[in-house]
């Protein structure tokens, strides 16, 4: 998690700390203690350099927590110091959420290249520059395993002329089919004091599924660092979003999370260890948020 005050001796929070001794592994998360960086390496710097599709954690005036779609073309996200990145407004699509960013600073943001199956996460506090640029101080940034990330290409980027979003409080019958189909979303949360942070989800359809107010998912064996699990234990607040990679639309669901921990509801899903629900607080369904276009090549091996 982002920096700031922790158990003393500790990179990890409270909740972080919580997860990993209810789960058994704290041993194991101490050895991954030493990823946590505050620079950008340079093959970090040129990864970011050529991304076009990132994600973005951050929290509205109400405190809600919303995920964002950042994409565009490569150059968007720029590493501008040592220890600062950019995002470049001209260079993306997709609607930077600056009001939430004049509201609370604290960001955590995801960059992911599908083709790859190569993600980075840089956590920090985020400004409002000119032009409607994004300036990000890293408060710490680290690179993911390949894990469940399905294999996409870009098949082909057009012009995002008019966008069309749908608000509401629930979701629709044809809203919980399409999270019913996905096979991959994003987490937006945060620590309370700490920072926010954006993380993947991925498997097979059907591995989420949903209601008009609620929407549950597996949490699958990963890295042991608990930062997700760890941030929803000392604070519900979590955003959800989910892309349509061959149309360009997202689906953005802000709501409340608990960790249920019942091994027997768990022991019914492939590979699950735990079940995440979120109770649906706000909606927003936007068709044509952006021209970028994957095509699907393949499941993650890690799903069989």
């Amino acid at each position: 998690m982002s920096s700031g005050s922790k158990t003393a001796a500790s990179v990890w929070h409270e909740g972080e700390l919580q997860v990993q001794e209810r789960a058994g592994v704290r041993r194991e998360a101490e050895f991954l203690s030493g990823m946590y960086k505050s620079e950008v390496p340079g093959a970090m710097a040129a990864f970011l350099s050529q991304q076009q599709f990132a994600v973005l954690s951050t929290r509205d005036g109400d405190g809600g927590a919303w995920a964002s779609l950042v994409a565009g073309s490569p150059g968007m996200i720029q590493v501008t110091a040592p220890d600062s990145i950019a995002l470049i407004a001209a260079d993306i699509q997709t609607e930077l959420p600056l009001s939430h960013i004049t509201a609370d600073p604290k960001v955590g943001l995801i960059a992911i290249d599908f083709s790859r199956r190569i993600r980075v996460r840089v956590n920090g506090e985020a400004r409002n520059l000119p032009e409607g640029n994004v300036q990000v101080k890293i408060a710490q940034l680290y690179g993911n395993c390949s894990q469940y990330i399905q294999k996409r290409c870009v098949d082909g980027t057009a012009p995002v002329t008019a966008p069309q979003l749908t608000a509401g409080g629930q979701l629709s019958e044809a809203q919980q089919d399409f999270i019913r189909r996905a096979d991959t979303f994003f987490l937006a949360s945060r620590h309370p004091e700490l920072g926010a942070d954006a993380s993947h989800r991925g498997g097979k359809p059907g591995f989420v599924t949903a209601s008009a107010t609620r929407i549950s998912f597996p949490d699958y064996p990963g890295n042991n660092m608990f930062n997700t699990l760890g941030n929803i234990t000392v604070n519900p607040a979590v955003g959800l979003l989910f892309v349509d990679f061959e149309s360009g639309r997202t689906l953005q669901v802000s709501g409340r999370a608990t960790v249920d921990w019942d091994r027997e509801r768990a022991s019914h899903l492939d590979l699950a260890q735990r079940i995440v629900d979120v109770d649906v607080e706000a909606v927003r369904d936007t068709e044509h948020a952006t021209g970028l276009h994957y095509r699907f090549i393949g499941y993650s091996p890690t799903l069989g």
